[in-house]
């Protein structure tokens, strides 16, 4: 069976701006440069920002209010089932499988993996769809948290848009998201989300991805 969107927009507006709340009275919340979403307000984009926290999915998801859109966020499968209704796209990931006891039967890790890919491609296909149909995807480029750490940018996760973009046959806007929490314990710390310029590039351009990422978002390494 294919893999489909269930997000539920109606339930993830009440989350987002019941957090929004909740956020803004503990956090001192600033946006910056969100004139640069203007154009996206009926377009689809891959929005890729830093991973610091587990609270970014909801910061983001108060950005992408700001022009009136929910996003559709590409997940780690362990995470649980019901963020799925409130945009999240979960995909099995082989570093993940190797966390379980299975994995370490050869025939039963040979089907784990099969099923990983199978379920890696079902998610392709789903972000080709929603691409086309001006959805907007968010990744975030690392692949794990790195809080107040330079990381490294995870380039399969960047090779995975450039190839759904040659398949489209038409170029995906990228933008960056830095976002930097001055003290995430800290009552009535900043929390900064910068927009970076948006960028597209060829199909074989990860290298001029990789670059522009890094030069837009604080603590990167390309």
């Amino acid at each position: 069976m294919d893999y489909r969107k269930k997000r539920i927009d109606s339930l993830a507006g009440f989350v987002i701006d019941t957090s929004s709340v909740v956020l803004n009275n503990f956090y001192r919340v600033n946006f910056q440069n969100t004139e640069r979403l203007a154009l996206y307000a009926d377009q689809g984009f891959v929005l890729l920002p830093k991973h610091q926290s587990n609270l970014d999915i909801l910061f983001e998801g108060m950005l992408l209010r700001k022009i009136g859109r929910y996003g559709n966020y590409v997940m780690k499968d362990g995470l649980p089932k019901c963020f799925e209704y409130l945009g999240g796209i979960s995909i099995m990931r082989i570093k993940d499988l190797r966390k379980d006891p299975d994995y370490h039967d050869r025939e039963k890790r040979a089907e784990m993996i099969t099923v990983a890919k199978e379920r890696r491609e079902e998610v392709e296909d789903e972000l080709s769809r929603l691409l086309d149909a001006d959805e907007i995807i968010v990744a975030h480029i690392e692949g794990k948290r790195h809080y107040h750490q330079k990381a490294k940018i995870n380039r399969a996760n960047l090779q995975r848009f450039l190839d759904i973009q040659r398949r489209l046959g038409k170029q995906i806007s990228f933008v960056p998201l830095d976002i930097i929490y001055s003290d995430l314990g800290q009552f009535r710390s900043e929390v900064s989300l910068n927009v970076g310029n948006p960028i597209k590039v060829a199909d074989e351009g990860i290298e001029d991805l990789a670059r522009h990422l890094a030069n837009e978002i604080e603590l990167l390494e390309a």
